[in-house]
């Protein structure tokens, strides 16, 4: 199989088919639970990640099924060599991580391979719905597709971090220093709150894929065509100069920091964004037909099934 997270089409037939969590859930009455695990190995940029990194989205991922982040727990599978102090700093990084979401940190198991080269973390998340939203079922041709922050921050920081030498020979130290920012705009709790409260019908948090991923696995899973415009869709220069010189493509580079949003009403939904102080944009339209459809100016194409993340490919 390809690098990084499964096609939504291999997950269903796969996976999701042999899993029943709602019945679960309902059962013991957990109605209100919903879970998130992440899981990565944990080293240098650009391709890995850290594990601030695999609780952010942790996070993001219950955030985005309307509910609040409550607690997590951590599996951590060392190599032999590993250190001590350098698992204490791993911990360390876990506890503020978790403490920044007002979130417990719940151990899980910690063990030694003789078969990984590098740490490998496991987070486990659980969180509770205090709003119920409508959910993905209920997404309907016509409403609108909203897209908070820009698309490609986290991505653009990772490459940051790996390609810094090379990007500093092209570019000042002021903009690469603050594309290696861009963790700093990780979390959507906030948002997705706010989406909640403004009548939001669904939403996708962005991750491994880009926004062309994003947009295929909304479209696939909602059943529901797209129109979208790309001219629309937020990104910053920074993100245009970093992939430029990593021959990476940021319509399809991890965009963890950015939140999917389907409403009936765009433009309430981004002018609430903005009384937050987060940026936002509508950038297209569900339809009622099977094509997913991206417009550029005047050219009109479809959206192909998505490749693998361009952070995989990126050289300089």
């Amino acid at each position: 199989m390809r690098l990084g997270k499964l096609p939504v089409n291999i997950l269903n037939r796969a996976v999701l088919r042999y899993t029943d969590f709602e019945h679960f859930a309902e059962d013991r009455g957990l109605g209100n639970l919903v879970t998130s695990m992440q899981e990565g190995t944990l080293g240098s940029a650009p391709a890995e990640t850290d594990i601030t990194g695999l609780i952010t989205r942790a996070a993001n991922s219950i955030a985005a099924k309307g509910a609040i982040p409550k607690g997590v727990e951590l599996t951590l599978i060392l190599p032999e060599e590993m250190d001590e102090s350098d698992l204490k700093t791993v911990m360390e990084e876990a506890k503020k991580a978790c403490d920044s979401f007002g979130i417990f940190l719940v151990m899980g198991q910690t063990n030694t391979s003789p078969i990984v080269s590098a740490p490998v973390g496991v987070v486990s998340m659980f969180g509770l719905k205090t709003k119920p939203i409508p959910g993905r079922s209920k997404v309907a041709p016509g409403q609108a597709i909203i897209l908070t922050k820009w698309i490609g921050l986290e991505g653009t920081a990772r490459l940051s971090k790996g390609f810094a030498d090379k990007l500093l020979e092209k570019y000042p130290a002021y903009l690469v220093e603050e594309a290696c920012g861009f963790d700093r705009y990780q979390s959507i709790v906030p948002e997705a709150a706010t989406a909640v409260k403004s009548g939001a019908t669904a939403m996708y948090d962005l991750s491994e894929g880009g926004i062309l991923s994003s947009l295929w696995d909304m479209s696939e899973t909602a059943g529901v065509g797209l129109t979208v415009d790309l001219k629309k869709i937020p990104i910053r220069q920074e993100t245009v100069e970093v992939c430029e010189v990593c021959n990476a493509n940021p319509y399809e580079l991890r965009s963890g920091g950015s939140l999917l949003i389907i409403a009936d009403d765009g433009e309430k939904m981004v002018e609430a964004m903005k009384k937050e102080g987060v940026n936002a944009a509508v950038i297209g339209f569900t339809t009622d037909s099977n094509d997913r459809i991206i417009m550029n100016e005047d050219e009109k194409r479809f959206l192909d099934r998505p490749g693998i993340d361009s952070v995989f490919g990126a050289h300089a």
